[in-house]
C-alpha cells in the first residue's frame, strides 16, 4: 500500500482558516503558539491533556542491551526522556471506523466470488 502524502503544518494552517474565517497568518501564529506552548510543558515534565484528542507526556526509557545487526556486537543504549502520544478513546474509535470503512469492499469482494 503506497503512503499517503503528509499533512503538514500548511496544511493545517490552511483548513483552519478556511473553517473559521481567519488569516493564513493569523491561524499560523495560534498553531505555533500551541505547538509551542505543547513543547514548553513537555520540557518542564507536565502532561498535557487534550479531552476528546490526545494525551502528550515524557517517560523515561530505561537503558538496554541490544545488538548491532551488522556486527553482532553488544551496545548499551542509555536511559532517555521521550515525548508520548496516548490518542482518547474517541479519537481511536473514530480512526478504527474509517479503516474498518476502507477495509470492508475488499473484504465483501472476496465473499462474492
Amino acid at each position: 500500500m503506497k503512503r499517503s502524502p503528509a499533512f503538514t503544518r500548511v496544511d493545517l494552517t490552511k483548513r483552519v482558516a478556511r473553517k473559521v474565517g481567519f488569516t493564513q497568518h493569523d491561524v499560523a501564529k495560534v498553531v505555533n503558539a500551541v505547538f509551542a506552548t505543547i513543547t514548553e510543558m513537555l520540557t518542564e515534565g507536565k502532561r498535557v491533556e487534550i479531552r476528546n484528542f490526545a494525551t502528550f507526556k515524557v517517560v523515561k526509557r530505561d537503558p538496554r542491551i541490544q545488538r548491532n545487526p551488522h556486527t553482532g556486537e553488544k551496545m548499551t543504549i542509555p536511559a532517555r526522556h521521550v515525548a508520548v502520544f496516548k490518542p482518547s478513546r474517541r479519537l481511536k474509535d473514530k480512526v478504527k471506523a474509517i479503516v474498518v470503512d476502507i477495509r470492508e469492499p475488499a473484504v465483501a469482494a472476496k465473499g462474492d466470488e
